[in-house]
Formats: C-alpha cells, sequence, structure tokens
C-alpha cells in the first residue's frame, strides 16, 4: 500500500510539471536573448562579484564580526558589499486577507470569471534571509530550494506562505497562488543566481529585502540609480522575460533624509526600471472610490533621482497573516513592503497562466508590466500615478479581464522599434467608458551615479526613450502622465515623457477613431522591443509608416532652406497636411496643400534649425512619415 501511495504521488508530480512550464517553452524564451548582450551581462556580474568580494573581504579582515548580524525583530542580515566612503552595506528584510484586495479570487476555482487559475504549473524564484520551510503543510512539495545548507526564515516562510501556501487548514490562509510552485534563495548572491534563472527561461522573482538604512547613509544615496539597480535592470533587459518583483522599503517617518517631507527614500534595487517596485498599504475590504486605499505608515515614497514613477503599485502589505517557520503548522502576522510584494508576484503568476492558457506562450516582461499597470484601481488624492502609491492598486480581475477580451475588446502587441522608424496603428473604440493605451519596455541599464555625486542629480537614467502619442479624428493629441520630482505632492500631468519606460494614457468617454503613433528620440542604442497595450479599443487597420502614399519623395535630403515633397496623388484627398515634427516629438510646422494631380509642393524650412526631423504627410486617411536632416 505504501509504495503504491509513492507511486501514485511520482505520478502525480510528474503530472503536474507536464502541465507546467515546459523545457520547450523556456527554450523558446532564452532563443530571444541576444548573445552579445548576454556575455556583456555576465561580464559585468563577473567584474562585480570579484570587486564586492575583495572589498567585503578586506573589510572582514579587520572587522571579522561583522559578516553576519541580527535585525531588531531577530531576522538575519547579511554583508553585502562596501559603499564608496568604506561603509558597510547590509541586506536585510523588509518587515514592519491580501488577495481579496487585489482580486486574486475572481480567477480562483468558483471565482466569479467562471476559472481555475490558481497558480498550477507555475514557478516563481523567491531570494530572502533564508529558506521558505518547505515542509509546511500548507506548501508541502511545492517548495525547492537553489542552494545546499541554508537556514530557514520565518520572514522567508512568510513571504512564500503568501504567493502559494494552499489554505488548506484554514481558508484565510490561502496565497495568491495556491496551487503554484517556489524555488528558494538566500539573498546574500542575488544577482549571480538570478542570472542563472532567467538563463534558465524563468518568470517571476520575488525581493522582498533591501539595504539597510541608518542615520549615517548619505542622503545623496535616496533615490539614487546605484550598482544593484544596474544590475537588476541589465538582467532584465537581456532576458526579456524575467521580471523581478522588489519591495520599496520600510523607510518613511523614520526621519531619513526629513527635509524632503517623507519623500525621495527609496533605495538600491528598488529604483531599478525593469522591476515592478510595490509599495504596502492597508488591506482594502470593498473598494468604492480611491479613498478606500489608504497608505500604511511606514512605506517609502519616490520619486527616483531623475523623477520616475517609482514605487510603481500597491498591495496590502499591514497586518498579513501568513505561514511561520517554527512549525509545519507556524502562523505569524508582519507588516511591510516585503508583505505587499508577494502579494504582486503571486497575482502576476495567476495572470501568466491565465495569458499562456489562452494563447499558448507566455507574457514578455514588458508586457505583464504593462498590464498590471494599465488596469491598477485608483488611489491617491489625484488622477494618475503618484510618488506615493505608483500607478495604484494592484487589479488583477481587470488584468485578468483584460487577457480574456484579446482581440475582442483589448490588444497586446509585442514588436520591436528600428531606430528612426514611426511605428502606428488605427484603433476603434464604440464604448463610452475609458479607453487604455500603454506602451512598455525593458530598458538597457543606465549608467551607476556615483556615491559622492550631488544630492537629487535629475540625469535621466532612460537609455533608449521611446514616446507613445494618440490622436483622435479631430486632430486632438493625447500624451501619458508624468510627474515632477522637483514637486513630489502635485498631481500628474499629461506631456512628453522624458524618463519613464512605461507610458500610459487613459481617455474618458472614447467613442470613436484614434490613431497610435510610437516613435524615439535621439538614436537607440540598439533595436528596441516594447510592448504596446489596448484595453477598450480594437485595431482598425495595421499601418506601416513607410509606404502608405505611393511615389512619395522628400528632396534634398539633407536639406537648408527648402524641402521639396513629391508623390503620385491619384490615390489621395483634394486636401494634404504637412507637419514636422522635431525629436522630443513636437510639432514644430503645420501646413495645408491643396492636392491637384500629381503633387508637387516645397516648403520653406530656413526658420528651422540643424538637426533630424519627421516629417508626415497625411490627408486623413493614408499617411507616410519621413526622416529629414536639416543643416
Amino acid at each position: 500500500m505504501k509504495n503504491k501511495i509513492t507511486l501514485l504521488s511520482i505520478f502525480l508530480l510528474i503530472f503536474i510539471y507536464c502541465e507546467a512550464q515546459t523545457s520547450q517553452q523556456r527554450q523558446q524564451m532564452v532563443k530571444s536573448v541576444d548573445p552579445i548582450d548576454e556575455q556583456e551581462l555576465k561580464q559585468f556580474i563577473l567584474k562585480r562579484s570579484k570587486f564586492n568580494s575583495k572589498n567585503v573581504s578586506d573589510y572582514l579582515t579587520a572587522n571579522p564580526s561583522k559578516a553576519i548580524a541580527k535585525t531588531s525583530d531577530g531576522e538575519f542580515k547579511w554583508l553585502e558589499r562596501i559603499d564608496g566612503y568604506g561603509n558597510p552595506i547590509y541586506l536585510k528584510p523588509y518587515n514592519y486577507i491580501g488577495g481579496i484586495s487585489i482580486g486574486v479570487d475572481h480567477l480562483h476555482s468558483g471565482g466569479s470569471l467562471g476559472l481555475n487559475i490558481e497558480g498550477q504549473g507555475i514557478t516563481a524564484v523567491i531570494w530572502d534571509g533564508g529558506y521558505t520551510r518547505e515542509s509546511h503543510i500548507e506548501i508541502l512539495s511545492r517548495v525547492n530550494y537553489g542552494e545546499e545548507g541554508q537556514n530557514l526564515s520565518d520572514h522567508g516562510t512568510h513571504v512564500g506562505g503568501t504567493i502559494i501556501s494552499a489554505g488548506s487548514s484554514d481558508l484565510i490562509l490561502r496565497g495568491m497562488a495556491p496551487k503554484g510552485n517556489l524555488k528558494s534563495y538566500r539573498f546574500d548572491n542575488d544577482v549571480n543566481e538570478m542570472l542563472l534563472e532567467a538563463q534558465a527561461g524563468s518568470l517571476l522573482s520575488n525581493h522582498s529585502y533591501g539595504v539597510e538604512v541608518t542615520s549615517e547613509t548619505p542622503v545623496s544615496y535616496f533615490g539614487r540609480y546605484t550598482e544593484s539597480a544596474v544590475a537588476f535592470d541589465f538582467i532584465a533587459h537581456v532576458y526579456p522575460y524575467f521580471l523581478p518583483i522588489v519591495s520599496a522599503g520600510n523607510d518613511r517617518g523614520q526621519g531619513f533624509n526629513r527635509f524632503d517631507v517623507g519623500y525621495d527614500i527609496l533605495t538600491d534595487r528598488a529604483v531599478a526600471k525593469n522591476v515592478l517596485t510595490v509599495g504596502a498599504v492597508d488591506n482594502v475590504f470593498r473598494y468604492r472610490d480611491p479613498s478606500s486605499v489608504v497608505m500604511s505608515t511606514f512605506s517609502s515614497f519616490g520619486p527616483t533621482d531623475d523623477g520616475r514613477i517609482k514605487p510603481d503599485i500597491v498591495a496590502k502589505g499591514v497586518g498579513v497573516l501568513s505561514l511561520g517557520s517554527d512549525s509545519d503548522t507556524a502562523t505569524s502576522v508582519k507588516s511591510g513592503t516585503s508583505m505587499s510584494a508577494p502579494m504582486v508576484t503571486g497575482g502576476l503568476m495567476l495572470l501568466q497562466q491565465l495569458y499562456n492558457e489562452e494563447k499558448g506562450f507566455y507574457m514578455k516582461s514588458a508586457t505583464a508590466r504593462g498590464i498590471a499597470l494599465m488596469t491598477t484601481k485608483e488611489a491617491g488624492r489625484d488622477p494618475g500615478p503618484d510618488y506615493r502609491f505608483g500607478w495604484g492598486l494592484f487589479d488583477v480581475e481587470a488584468a485578468a479581464n483584460m487577457i480574456l477580451n484579446l482581440d475582442s475588446s483589448s490588444i497586446m502587441i509585442e514588436n520591436d522599434l528600428q531606430n528612426n522608424e514611426i511605428y502606428e496603428q488605427r484603433f476603434v473604440s464604440e464604448n463610452d467608458e475609458r479607453i487604455s493605451f500603454a506602451l512598455s519596455w525593458t530598458d538597457a541599464p543606465g549608467n551607476e551615479i556615483a556615491f559622492d555625486a550631488e544630492e537629487d542629480l535629475e540625469t535621466p537614467n532612460i537609455i533608449n526613450d521611446l514616446d507613445l502619442k494618440v490622436v483622435d479624428d479631430q486632430g486632438v493629441e493625447y500624451f501619458p502622465y508624468k510627474l515632477d520630482p522637483s514637486k513630489p505632492e502635485s498631481a500628474a500631468t499629461t506631456g512628453v515623457n522624458n524618463v519613464d519606460n512605461i507610458e500610459i494614457i487613459h481617455i474618458d468617454a472614447p467613442a470613436g477613431n484614434y490613431r497610435v503613433e510610437i516613435t524615439h528620440k535621439g538614436e537607440l542604442s540598439e533595436t528596441q522591443a516594447y510592448s504596446l497595450l489596448v484595453n477598450g479599443a480594437t485595431p482598425q487597420t495595421a499601418s506601416s509608416s513607410s509606404e502608405e502614399i505611393s511615389g512619395l519623395s522628400i528632396f534634398p535630403n539633407p536639406a537648408n532652406e527648402f524641402v521639396n515633397i513629391t508623390f503620385d496623388a491619384t490615390t489621395v484627398s483634394s486636401k494634404v497636411n504637412v507637419q514636422f515634427y522635431n525629436t522630443l516629438g513636437q510639432m514644430v510646422r503645420n501646413e495645408s496643400f491643396n492636392n491637384n494631380g500629381r503633387f508637387n509642393q516645397q516648403v520653406n524650412i530656413s526658420d528651422l534649425g540643424s538637426g533630424v526631423y519627421f516629417v508626415q504627410i497625411s490627408d486623413g486617411n493614408l499617411k507616410s512619415t519621413r526622416k529629414l536632416i536639416i543643416k
């Protein structure tokens, strides 16, 4: 009988893994990796590891007792590196019935969407102060360890339980993805291990920790783009399906950076571009309006020094009941952004599972990040994002509905933008509620900002700066949200965004036709992959910006005082508009001409300064765009 049970268990495990993310799917995902970028990443990580190891070794020779210490609540903290001033930098866990708050119950068996999405076949990787207790009855046989001989952690067990606890002994213990799997690591070698997991095709990683901040931490460190942020961005950029979810930190209200009145206290990994940085709010029992989302007393606020929208998103992080490590039935209650991050990780496991069941493959991280942020519940006193709640409360139900409505009232396009290309797509909306557009991409890593650089250095960390614009039939232009780091409490405005690698446009009462334009500023460092997400509309026509108008010619190019525009006008209407845009996406010239026979017009450009421009010729239906250099 015992042998039969063992064989049955093995069969069930084989069945589960056959239904899981397959090796073929993983191989297909990693095929998209550029081998040159991958080699540069490996060299970067090797150089970083050697440099940090030497500095730490030298420090511990003089201070042997400081390799491992404990936080005030008894959790271990680990020496990671030595900063530019010779001070030790420690990693520590971020401590201080969330599933209902973010709507995962709607996807579970018996939920309102009629699905059975509970994380089956999806594995999240977590790094923490120690292992998740794999023998706990609520996660038994669904946790693997990524390394040998490490300690169990109450914090790591709590985080792991929030993600995958079954809730079999008590429904209140159910995690976000109660049938999902975990791979558990200790966080003292996270970057090197993340590289291995990304190479193996992992989708999601959870990081409920960050650097320890003390009264000795220089004010200039807050909001700064540091080496850990560079490393996280580098890995996510090279491996486009790998998405790290990072705690925002619990440093608000501790007297740090007090001249910024509670803002500008994000640090380290939370400042990275290609991750989801998660803040913590109180439980939302029933969402009615933005005031239903109440900020915790501790969750760290942005902005980053270059003004990006961070944190990205919020979830419950106050009074979270989950698993404990003291026994196989232990539970514990904790608060912190450590608790809100796994809420988001578990919710994304469900969305990746649903998308794979609908499409047969997984979303790139830019797509997953984009759909999570464009479908949030509004939070905060003003419409749009802010530096407290990010884009708002994670709404797994809304994101799932968008996936379920693909090709009927929503669309997700994963594409590549070439240097100097202008991508266009037309959409039609038949509803009077809201249409949303999002442009998301994993940007190349920026340059680490020196530790002793001036405070709040506003140099953008963006490398490939893409732009999203939407134009309706009446010529009204809509631009994405953006924030002003010099006025962190102010409401978001709209306009050309120069710093974020996620751009979102919401249009209310949107019935009608819209044209989406994706461009870029300056020169792209390489072809840039991106995700265009639209909710509330369907494609009308797909257009390429190259040959919409037959026989179009613009000369001379480069030009000086005049430029000639000619084309065969037989398929074009009687009125032709010619618009000039600079590399910031700003229209600098708009002229209208009558069209009779073959179109042949000379346009005076003597008042335009030297540089690169884009000339857009259209008649309201057909349109083409050409690059023009003015000397």
